[in-house]
C-alpha cells in the first residue's frame, strides 16, 4: 500500500533536512559573526577601557604592588 501524500512529503522533507550540515553551516556563520564583532573598533575600545579600569582598581586595592 503506497503512503498517503502527506507521509510521502514528510519523508522527502526529512531526507533533505540533514542536521549535521545545518549545524556546520550555523557554526560557520556564528564563527564569522563573532570574529567580525570581536575585531571591531568598538569592541576593542570597550575591552581596553575594562582592562584599564581593572588595573586601576587593582592598584587601589594593592598599593604595595606598585613600583
Amino acid at each position: 500500500m503506497p503512503p498517503d501524500p502527506f507521509t510521502a512529503l514528510a519523508l522527502e522533507w526529512l531526507t533533505l533536512w540533514d542536521p549535521k550540515s545545518l549545524r556546520q553551516r550555523w557554526l560557520a556563520d556564528m564563527s564569522r559573526v563573532v570574529d567580525r564583532s570581536m575585531r571591531s573598533a568598538a569592541f576593542l575600545e570597550v575591552i581596553r577601557l575594562n582592562l584599564q579600569a581593572m588595573t586601576r582598581s587593582a592598584g587601589l586595592a594593592f598599593p604595595f604592588l606598585r613600583r
